[in-house]
């Protein structure tokens, strides 16, 4: 089997060769800018043809290299060449497209992943008698591809540790489970450690554990999806509270042969709602206090005592506090201060300069 490069040169009519040459110089810009490469195969007389472009694609000089298919096989990395044959395998005259990636390491050492897209031919009785198609470089594409996997998978990370979301899942029949890194963090385990099924249903408190067991079981039978949130003891016995979410994973025929699902931490939602339950208990007890002081009161209209149900008179603020849970601190008004207290205060400054005037006279009567 031999290598050639397809050359029309001596087989051009005379009006054809202006129409020729731009059509192949053309092609060859094409092949360039889209770094793609054509080839062919006849596998009656064994001869490989690549276009100029392939033979740049993978590294080798054009008029140096007088290789065989087995070259072309020895540039393929060992580990991709029997996953290239499985797809070769697979032609038939039914099914003659095919598509294969692999990689290929080139005479310079440099590694690149290629991509093959071509079609088989075969004769009246279904023999094949060749191959041809293109061949493109996408080492950068793939290069990009996985970038963005695993700008995916680091986003997802941050979102799982922002959302405090985990996840997990159930092999069948054995039933072995398995936890995300954040699911490891959510119950205060080393990132991939692996409890076993009974051990994290453990984890909830003993009187949750025959709810939990009852969801699992009827998704692993019945594929009956659930969402339930449940307390939840960490490893190191921090008490939390989780959302499970789970849904069956069935085969193409419909067995069911994972479970698969997640836990997000919700303990500080559940803090929240709970003070707000609390509030709008305060708030309605408040609600109530008022209704009661807005109720007839009998009240003396001079000392301002406050008759209660057993029929004493009390202060009103000691009425008050006992209904409800006001605190009292007292002070004086400007108006009350004024009428009752400045004139109380201007006597008994008064009394005071008149006694020392007294004192100052006796004294002087004295000397």
């Amino acid at each position: 089997m031999t290598f050639s490069m397809t050359d029309h040169s001596n087989n051009r009519h005379p009006g054809e060769e202006p129409q020729l040459d731009s059509e192949a110089s053309e092609l060859r810009i094409v092949e360039r800018v889209a770094r793609l490469g054509t080839w062919k195969l006849d596998l009656r007389s064994g001869c490989l043809t690549w276009s100029e472009a392939t033979c740049n694609l993978f590294g080798v000089i054009p008029s140096e290299f007088a290789g065989a298919l087995d070259n072309f096989y020895s540039l393929i990395l060992a580990e991709d060449v029997a996953g290239y044959d499985n797809v070769l395998a697979r032609i038939s005259p039914s099914e003659s497209f095919f598509e294969a990636e692999y990689r290929i390491r080139r005479p310079d050492g440099e590694v690149r992943r290629m991509h093959e897209r071509g079609k088989g031919k075969f004769d009246a009785y279904g023999i094949p008698t060749g191959r041809a198609g293109v061949v493109m470089d996408i080492t950068d594409q793939q290069a990009e591809r996985e970038l963005r996997m695993q700008s995916g998978e680091l986003l997802a990370q941050i979102a799982g540790r922002v959302a405090r979301l985990g996840g997990w899942t159930i092999d069948l029949p054995e039933r072995t489970l398995t936890w995300s890194d954040e699911n490891c963090a959510i119950h205060d385990v080393p990132p991939g450690y692996q409890p076993t099924l009974e051990e994290g249903i453990g984890y909830f408190p003993p009187e949750c554990q025959a709810q939990v067991v009852a969801y699992v079981d009827a998704c692993a039978r019945d594929g009956v999806p659930y969402d339930f949130e449940l307390p939840k003891f960490t490893a190191k016995g921090r008490l939390i509270w989780v959302r499970s979410i789970g849904e069956a994973v069935r085969d193409d025929e419909g067995k069911i042969i994972r479970l698969q699902g997640a836990f997000q931490d919700i303990t500080r939602r559940r803090q929240v709602e709970e003070e707000k339950e609390k509030l709008i208990k305060e708030l309605r007890a408040a609600l109530a206090e008022v209704k009661t002081l807005r109720e007839f009161l009998p009240i003396c209209s001079y000392c301002k005592k406050v008759r209660d149900d057993q029929n004493y008179w009390t202060q009103i603020e000691s009425y008050i506090s006992n209904h409800t849970s006001t605190k009292f601190s007292h002070g004086i008004c400007p108006e009350c201060y004024e009428i009752n207290i400045a004139p109380e205060l201007e006597e008994k400054s008064r009394r005071n300069v008149d006694a020392k005037n007294i004192d100052l006279r006796a004294r002087l009567d004295e000397s």
